[in-house]
């Protein structure tokens, strides 16, 4: 037989009973504060492997996006864009060298875009000079 609170006025009765949580109630919340709980984890792991290591990818696809610029005619002078992704991968390096990866790994990555920039800069140039009679 069950007992109920009024059975046994002395004994305490269960946590769940008392905050007005049924079993049912109990057994849907649990479930959602777990994958709660596992999302957050998980997000904070992502994080903070972002951050934890040299930016080593995002630096080797600036100097590469820097290379092919050049090979497709871009320079300093005549791209500004160009020169805003040397400038860019040398603000990575140093940042870098100062362990400042976060700082290095968004300076790589603005190199290599401005490098995209220039790269599509100079590969119209070469559209333009070679349909002109």
């Amino acid at each position: 037989m069950r007992r109920t609170r009024n059975d046994c006025p002395g004994v305490a009765i269960h946590s769940t009973q008392a905050a007005g949580l049924t079993r049912e109630a109990l057994t849907a919340t649990v479930p959602l504060l777990m994958v709660r709980l596992i999302a957050f984890i998980a997000t904070l792991l992502t994080l903070s492997g972002c951050a934890s290591g040299p930016p080593v990818q995002e630096m080797s696809d600036a100097r590469q996006a820097i290379a092919a610029a050049r090979v497709a005619g871009a320079t300093e002078a005549g791209s500004p864009d160009l020169y805003a992704a040397q400038a860019a991968i040398a603000r990575a390096e140093s940042h870098l060298q100062a362990q400042e990866y976060v700082r290095a790994r968004y300076a790589a990555i603005a190199a290599k875009h401005h490098a995209a920039l220039a790269l599509s800069e100079a590969q119209q140039g070469e559209a333009a000079r070679a349909s002109a009679p």
